[in-house]
């Protein structure tokens, strides 16, 4: 009588599946775990499924907010479920953040049109100021991208914006301070800031020079900032001389120029046409 082995009940089953399988011919049936791919590229996922025997079946494209276009979003079956080896993984692919339609602002002020912006999910771009006659300050001219374009959210959305009509600066140099306050009110401007200076060459309290100067175009309520002459400085003593000394020293620089003399410490002072000097010593 032969050997009789004894096989406990778990044995016996798998013993009885290998019988079957032998007896049928069948081939060995391989196991893999599906492996989590969410997150990854395509090209990714695929080689991480390849690797255990796995194939990309159907694939489909959704946007997604957070996650990059060309990442994959959910997979099916889901990381962790058995499969046997040659099974497809059906995978959701991103197309990134779904586009928004640009919103129209031209007619807006900034601040309303910045606040429009900032709630379709877009951003403040470049900002330009330029003069319109039929604008008020304040007030969107044109933007860019247009309004209704579908963009990415986050896109930058430039704007340019109204400075009202053009206002030309008067000139207020060689006026009175009281002169050139008004002049600076009548045009629609500000007064900025007011300075005092010793000038040998303005009378007191005339504007020696200003900032914008004049001729230039200056948006409504541009502040104008002006020097004031105090006039020459105390305790100096000022002799007129009617021609300007032949001197090889003299440096001018400007409308108006000073020369020292070496040997005495005399200054001359010429106006703008060379024609005649002030001679003075401290």
């Amino acid at each position: 009588m032969g050997a009789v082995t004894v096989l406990k009940k778990g044995s016996i089953v798998v013993a009885l599946s290998l019988l079957i399988i032998a007896g049928t011919g069948c081939p060995s049936i391989k196991i893999a775990t599906v492996p989590s791919v969410v997150g990854m590229s395509e090209a990714a996922a695929e080689a991480s499924l390849a690797a255990l025997g796995l194939t990309i079946g159907s694939t489909t494209q959704q946007y997604h907010a957070t996650i990059p276009a060309g990442s994959i979003i959910s997979q099916n079956p889901m990381a962790g479920v058995r499969m046997v080896e040659g099974s497809f993984v059906i995978l959701v692919i991103s197309k990134g953040p779904a586009p928004v339609p640009v919103p129209d602002v031209v007619g807006m002020t900034q601040a309303a049109a910045e606040t429009a912006i900032a709630n379709a999910t877009l951003t403040v771009g470049n900002i330009t100021f330029d003069f319109d006659d039929n604008a008020a300050t304040g007030e969107i001219l044109s933007q860019t991208p247009e309004s209704g374009a579908s963009v990415l959210p986050g896109t930058a959305v430039s704007l340019t914006v109204s400075q009202g009509a053009p206002i030309t600066v008067p000139d207020l140099v060689n006026k009175s301070q009281a002169a050139a306050f008004s002049d600076i009110l009548d045009c629609g401007l500000a007064l900025g800031q007011v300075i005092q200076e010793f000038s040998v060459t303005v009378p007191t309290g005339k504007v020696i020079r200003q900032h914008p100067v004049a001729g230039s175009v200056a948006p409504l309520g541009t502040d104008i900032d002006f020097v004031v002459s105090k006039g020459p400085v105390p305790g100096q003593q000022y002799i007129y001389d009617s021609v300007l000394p032949e001197c090889a020293f003299h440096q001018f620089a400007g409308p108006f120029g000073l020369a020292v003399d070496p040997e005495d410490g005399s200054v001359y002072i010429s106006d703008a046409y060379r024609n005649c000097v002030e001679k003075f010593s401290a």
